[in-house]
């Protein structure tokens, strides 16, 4: 799935129904797999292992130098 929009200087991005490579918010929805089907049950108890980063919740502070990316590939957080 792509978010996209007509307005001028727009940056379309991938939005995945999963997490992929990075969560994005709290209670994203993250893969997790299990081969046999009397243990799916255990999957209740599964803890992730992340690295917590810099949260982005101000326009104006994300626009400084420095500031956490949104997304890596854009190199800025904004347009």
């Amino acid at each position: 799935m792509q978010a996209n929009s007509g307005i001028p200087g727009f940056k379309p991005s991938d939005y995945p129904p999963l997490a992929t490579g990075k969560v994005r918010f709290v209670g994203e929805p993250s893969p997790c797999a299990c081969r046999q089907p009397g243990r799916r049950r255990d999957l209740a108890a599964v803890e992730l292992d992340l690295d917590e980063l810099p949260p982005v919740v101000d326009m104006l502070a994300a626009r400084q130098p420095g500031a956490a990316l949104a997304a890596q590939h854009w190199g800025t957080t904004c347009s």
